[in-house]
């Protein structure tokens, strides 16, 4: 059985980790400063049709407060992310998969942030495309601020290409 008090406070804790980073831009943009020298290039990778329909259930919720946190976290530690959900707008077309595929194939490394149980086969391609280039992967499912360090941990292994 899950105690929700525990559940509950540990997501209270990820709310105002995310609030506190956003509030450094004032505008809810993610500012940082200046890298020393070239930044760490991170694409996030998780599933996006998959919601399609879905976008208003508290399991969509729940997933997008998460890749929401790890982007600014990322770009708070100095990290340059490129995220597909927010790269397009519009009606989706798989030529324009080139556009992400190419920025995953640019960058140092990946962040697969698929929950559990989630099918997610354009991510898992993403996935293959990092694989096949030389790009690391690293898998960040949805998790507490413990999975934030570790995600941030192995990202401070990755050197910048």
């Amino acid at each position: 059985m899950t105690n929700t008090s525990t559940v509950s406070a540990g997501a209270d804790a990820l709310n105002d980790r995310f609030k506190a980073l956003l509030a450094v831009g004032g505008n809810g943009a993610v500012e940082t400063d200046l890298p020393d020298g070239t930044p760490r290039r991170g694409v996030l990778v998780g599933p996006i049709k998959t919601w399609w329909g879905r976008i208003d259930s508290p399991e969509y919720a729940a997933y997008d407060a998460w890749r929401e946190l790890v982007r600014a976290e990322l770009i708070h530690n100095g990290c340059l992310v490129y995220s597909p959900h927010r790269a397009w707008s519009g009606g989706w077309h798989e030529s324009a998969q080139r556009v992400n595929d190419m920025a995953i194939i640019e960058s140092d490394f990946i962040v697969a942030i698929t929950p559990p149980d989630v099918d997610a086969v354009g991510t898992d391609a993403e996935i293959a495309t990092a694989e096949a280039n030389g790009v690391a992967v690293i898998y960040a499912p949805p998790g507490g601020l413990e999975e934030i360090e570790k995600l941030l941990a192995a990202v401070r292994t990755v050197p910048a290409r």
